[in-house]
């Protein structure tokens, strides 16, 4: 265990910095994930904004806890699944791993750490995330409490193994107080009933695509403090273009067409993504994407959203003449781009 957190979470690290672009950290070979390069190549775009995310289950998801605290400004979320409980408050017994055993592998890992703490590259990370709650280290206290808005955790209502009453990082009185713009309370989304094991699971099948879902958002959600206003979503939107058109005009012209023409289903409710994207520039894609979801904040559907972006341009227009008249003129051409 103690070996696997630390190589695991010096090989996310290193492929963190790879996505992203970010300079290499000291503490880790540069060279180490020189020939999984090319794979990792094939299945990710590396864009300067690339944005990398931890999910873990279980153990995996204190291992995705302390890879994230060692370097919180290179991950953009980090989501726990039925984890976040120290070793000493598991219950292993529902997964077939007696008292006795559960003892015997706490102690080994307690030991190991202590003889080899000039390996570790946190240590007080490591004994907070293994040991301590709440967290004992005052840099790792101040350091959860900065970016626990940046982690999730799902946890099921009947799990013994990693109770959700065990999620006790910060004492009460350890808590950052509300003048100073930071709160320490946890984002917990909780499902009644649901046990630590998540196969074969009718519970965890109920509730699997809305828990998905939830995941996708906190995923999506732009990482910058402050969220983007209503009008500025649309004048971006806006400015990405099909030829000389916004994408929404052009969205709305093949609205109502038929199915395999159109870009909007017939109850007007969802936008065909996919299909937009075969006529956006791979910027403008990219950019499109992001912005998309964050419009989910604003619109319960999207065809609200193509209508709203739509109606932006005209009232542009509206106020604009000579803008309105050039693409009145413009909209006579051929479709370009």
């Amino acid at each position: 265990m103690f070996y696997c957190f630390e190589q695991a979470a010096n090989e996310l690290r290193a492929l963190g910095s790879f996505l992203t672009g970010s300079p290499a950290d000291v503490a880790i070979d540069s060279t180490a994930l020189d020939p999984e390069k090319p794979f990792f190549d094939r299945l990710f775009l590396r864009r300067p904004n690339t944005r990398v995310s931890l999910l873990g289950y279980s153990l995996g998801g204190l291992q995705a806890l302390y890879t994230f605290l060692l370097k919180p400004h290179l991950f953009h979320r980090c989501i726990l699944m039925n984890s976040g409980a120290d070793l000493d408050k598991m219950k292993t017994k529902p997964v077939n791993i007696t008292d006795q055993q559960w003892r015997a592998i706490r102690n080994g890992v307690a030991e190991v750490r202590f003889n080899h703490r000039q390996d570790i590259v946190h240590p007080g990370i490591l004994d907070d995330i293994l040991f301590n709650r709440p967290f004992h280290d005052p840099e790792v206290k101040e350091l959860f409490a900065k970016h626990v808005r940046k982690i999730l955790f799902v946890s099921g209502g009947a799990d013994i193994v990693s109770p959700v009453e065990q999620l006790q990082f910060l004492a009460p009185e350890q808590a950052p107080q509300p003048d100073n713009g930071s709160f320490s309370g946890l984002n917990i989304v909780q499902i009644a009933g649901l046990e630590h094991a998540l196969q074969h699971s009718p519970v965890y099948d109920e509730w699997f695509l809305a828990v998905m879902r939830i995941i996708e958002q906190f995923v999506r959600s732009p990482s910058a403090e402050t969220p983007v206003r209503y009008e500025r979503l649309l004048q971006d939107l806006a400015s990405i273009r099909v030829g000389d058109r916004s994408w929404a005009e052009h969205v709305r012209e093949h609205d109502g067409r038929t199915p395999d023409d159109a870009f909007v289903t017939r109850d007007d409710q969802s936008l065909d993504v996919q299909r937009l994207f075969g006529v956006l520039s791979a910027k403008d894609q990219a950019k499109f994407l992001d912005y998309y979801y964050i419009s989910k904040r604003f619109f319960d559907d999207d065809g609200d959203l193509v209508r709203a972006v739509e109606r932006s341009q005209r009232d542009i227009r509206t106020v604009n003449p000579e803008q309105r008249r050039a693409d009145d003129r413009r909209r006579n051409l051929p479709l370009g781009g």
